[in-house]
C-alpha cells in the first residue's frame, strides 16, 4: 500500500516541476540576453532536480502504479501557470483534459487506498 505521504510528496513535485517550466518559459522568453535567461533557466533545473529527487524518495516506498499517474498532475499545473503568468487562452478541450487528468489521479489514489 503507498503511504499518503509519498501521495502527498509526489503532488508537490508536481508543482515544482511546472514551476520549472515556467521558469524555463520566462528564461527563453528573454533571448538574447544571456544573464536575464541564465537565471530563470538555472533556477527552472534546480526546481527540476529537486522534484525529481523527492519523486525517488516516495518511489522507493510507494507503488509504481499509484504515483506515476500522480505526476500528470503537472500538465494541469502547467496549463493553469499558462493562463496566470502568460494570459494564454484556455480552451474547453484543455480544461476538459484538466478535469479528466485530475479525476483519473483521484480514482486511482482512492482505489489504491483500499488495496491491501
Amino acid at each position: 500500500m503507498t503511504p499518503l505521504w509519498a501521495i502527498g510528496t509526489v503532488a508537490l513535485c508536481t508543482l515544482l516541476l511546472a514551476a520549472g517550466q515556467v521558469l524555463f518559459k520566462v528564461g527563453i522568453d528573454r533571448l538574447p540576453d544571456m544573464v536575464a535567461t541564465a537565471v530563470p533557466i538555472g533556477a527552472g533545473l534546480l526546481l527540476l532536480f529537486v522534484a525529481g529527487l523527492g519523486i525517488t524518495w516516495a518511489l522507493r516506498e510507494g507503488e509504481l502504479s499509484v504515483l506515476y499517474p500522480v505526476i500528470s498532475l503537472g500538465f494541469v499545473w502547467v496549463i493553469l501557470s499558462g493562463r496566470l503568468w502568460f494570459g494564454e487562452a484556455l480552451s474547453a478541450p484543455q480544461l476538459a483534459g484538466a478535469a479528466a487528468v485530475m479525476l483519473g489521479v483521484a480514482v486511482i489514489g482512492h482505489s489504491s487506498r483500499g488495496r491491501r
